[in-house]
């Protein structure tokens, strides 16, 4: 079949791509380079990338990048349904990418297993200082530029639930500093009370 490129970002990638994350579905025919960022990478770089993606079918198919003839792979990471970061790369390329799997998956990138991936250590390279945050120890790698303040989302992980009740409360407490201020923050006193709390339980 005729050779397809298909990114959750760019098909065909020469230029950079940068502070993105991508959650989605992707597919290809079997001749197919299939990435969750970008399918083809002819130059330039992918850096700072995460994606959340499940891959159903295609030629060379990864995580991050299906293929990689030239360019850099860096800091960045893919959760796919086995899938390295990257399936094919020039020997030139620079890949200094990780998947995480339990598993490990045909293809680069430093595999680190998922009860791993909240531990910061496991990505070195990464920039934890600026452009990561790994919330409360209990999320995966996330991008500092996309931290949604969500009210009531205290460990910013996209969802409200009574772990943000707990943290808050344990916060009220003087006993847990490792939350979103702006989001504990939810009735905007500028102070995080028991009645934050409360506002978050129901």
């Amino acid at each position: 079949g005729t050779k397809m490129y298909i990114g959750g970002i760019t098909g065909h990638n020469n230029g950079t791509v940068s502070n993105c994350a991508v959650k989605a579905t992707l597919s290809g025919n079997s001749a197919a380079y299939v990435g969750g960022v970008v399918g083809y990478q002819s130059a330039g770089s992918v850096v700072n990338c995460v994606s959340n993606v499940n891959i159903t079918s295609g030629g060379r198919t990864a995580g991050l990048a299906g293929a990689v003839a030239a360019g850099s792979v860096n800091s960045s990471y893919s959760v796919a349904n086995d899938k390295a970061a990257v399936a094919i790369s020039n020997s030139s390329s620079t890949i200094n990418a990780y998947y995480v799997a339990d598993a490990d998956c045909d293809g680069l990138g430093t595999r680190v297993a998922t009860a791993d991936a909240n531990n910061p250590e496991k990505f070195a390279g990464f920039d934890f200082e600026d452009i990561w945050y790994i919330s409360g120890e209990i999320s995966m790698p996330w991008l500092s530029s996309m931290r949604k303040v969500v009210l009531g989302d205290a460990n910013a992980d996209g969802y409200i639930t009574l772990d943000d009740v707990v943290m808050v409360a344990q916060h009220v407490a003087g006993w847990n500093t490792d939350i979103v201020l702006e989001a504990a923050d939810v009735n905007g006193d500028n102070n995080i009370t028991l009645d934050d709390v409360v506002l978050i339980a129901q």
